[in-house]
């Protein structure tokens, strides 16, 4: 996370758990840093992601944490809520009220910033693992956040399924946390649809022919 004292101007901020932190990779584990190095630091992205967060983290931090505090960006890309499926912590329904209460707190917070609202990607193998149910029940209820304004839903989870549903650690390293291929993967789906906010304040084309917010 970046230190509020040594902040530079930031266009983009990415803000999440883990998945969001290993950008860059950490203590050994492989990560997304040439992927990041190559389409983000040059737009002076700011990586927010802290290993285990859940949404009353998230809510912490932007609120008594401070950590938007001084900042303006452009877009914020906010990717969180897995962390409180896994195990059993919340319900899908508890966790899309937690990601509806940080994005009611963004928009106020950053009221010239676009929030990029990720659908939670898939993890596990095999397509009928319980958890990947609970993902597809949270995205279903975070999507209706949208309001083509401040906020836009993308749900890039199937880049990361073999056409039959299965997930390979060539994608996802533990079939939780991405490869870095797996981030390659996310920011080729993703960065259309984050330079039109960038550059086109979202009037594109692109988001119209979005299927229950995934690409085409």
């Amino acid at each position: 996370m970046l230190k509020r004292e040594k902040r530079p101007e930031l266009e983009v901020v990415f803000l999440g758990d883990s998945i969001t932190m290993m950008w860059r990779s950490q203590s050994g584990y492989e990560g997304g840093t040439p992927v990041w190095e190559k389409h983000y630091a040059p737009l002076r992205a700011g990586n927010f992601g802290i290993s285990g967060d859940r949404t009353e983290h998230i809510l912490w931090r932007i609120t008594e944490g401070g950590d938007l505090d001084g900042l303006n960006p452009k877009v914020l890309v906010l990717l969180i809520g897995i962390n409180n499926l896994l195990g059993g912590k919340n319900t899908p329904e508890q966790t899309a009220k937690g990601v509806a209460t940080i994005v009611k707190y963004l928009k106020a917070k950053l009221p010239k910033t676009r929030i990029l609202l990720l659908g939670l990607f898939p993890c596990w193998e095999k397509p009928d693992n319980s958890t990947r149910a609970l993902v597809r029940k949270t995205n279903e209820l975070i999507r209706p956040l949208e309001d083509m304004e401040r906020v836009f839903y993308l749900d890039l989870g199937d880049k990361f399924l073999e056409p039959d549903g299965v997930i390979k650690k060539e994608k996802l390293r533990d079939l939780l946390h991405l490869s870095e291929v797996g981030y390659r993967i996310w920011a080729e789906a993703m960065n259309p649809y984050l330079d039109d906010l960038l550059k086109n304040a979202g009037k594109g084309q692109l988001w119209a022919e979005r299927v229950d917010g995934k690409p085409r």
